[in-house]
């Protein structure tokens, strides 16, 4: 009974960790103490995420490679949905937080790690406007080459309607990024192109206004308000209004 009563307590434990919460307390580089973390954009972010992560179960591949695949968030969304889940990023302190946070997924270094399989479906989120023009040809061509033939390559970039951020050479439009496939003649046609979250004013001033460096305010009704809102009338864009472009391409 004892013994019952320890591997219960014990379950309980490894329940609460979805997530490192004792890493969620800490002290701001002001001195003053914070019981939480904040991301303004999250919003934007994770109806990005979770619309890909559809598109991609749409898809029903048996393998995926995330290239660039960061702290492994869109991996987490498709646990138990793919069956082989691979992801590779340059960053070696991301990598730590994939492999914590996706017993299941299978992360490397993309420095170290060679991959020469193919895979049903290939997806560079977010990752090409980190790549210097002169390397983007190159780099497309690397994706292609991980794709099986009839599988897919899923594309995401940040359009111009988003504002140039520093680390990043170039936003997109559609007929840019046509024409960087183009350019590199990868063996692909498109089959389907997106623009996603459309910009809201409204949602920005409040975000500024409940979310910023003096106090943070979160109201759970509200906050399930202002989500359902965001996925039932802000995920699906257009090219004037989309801060995301998301397209999927078979390879021939």
């Amino acid at each position: 009974m004892i013994k019952s009563m320890a591997e219960n307590k014990a379950q309980l434990q490894e329940q609460e960790y979805i997530f490192p919460y004792h890493y969620i307390p800490h002290i701001r580089q002001d001195g003053s103490f914070s019981s939480s973390q904040i991301l303004d954009w999250g919003y934007d972010y994770l109806c990005c995420v979770k619309h890909i992560a559809q598109t991609i179960i749409y898809l029903s591949p048996q393998t995926m490679l995330d290239v660039g695949c960061g702290d492994g968030r869109l991996i987490h969304e498709l646990q138990g949905k793919v069956e082989r889940l691979v992801g590779i990023d340059f960053s070696e302190r991301s990598l730590h937080f994939a492999r914590g946070f996706n017993e299941h997924g299978e992360f490397r270094s993309a420095e170290h790690d060679d991959i020469m399989e193919e895979f049903d479906l290939v997806t560079a989120i977010e990752v090409l406007e980190h790549v210097p023009d002169h390397e983007v040809s190159a780099f497309l061509k690397k994706l292609s080459l991980r794709v099986k033939r009839g599988g897919y390559l899923l594309l995401s970039v940040p359009s111009i309607v988003a504002p140039l951020t520093p680390k990043h050479y170039r936003h997109y439009t559609l007929e840019l990024l046509e024409a960087q496939v183009a350019e590199a003649q990868l063996p692909v046609r498109m089959m389907s192109a997106e623009y996603l979250v459309r910009t809201c004013p409204a949602l920005k001033g409040f975000m500024r206004l409940t979310m910023n460096r003096f106090f943070s305010l979160e109201v759970r009704l509200l906050q399930k308000i202002i989500w359902h809102y965001v996925w039932n009338h802000l995920r699906i864009a257009n090219q004037k209004t989309g801060g995301h472009l998301l397209v999927a391409f078979q390879k021939n």
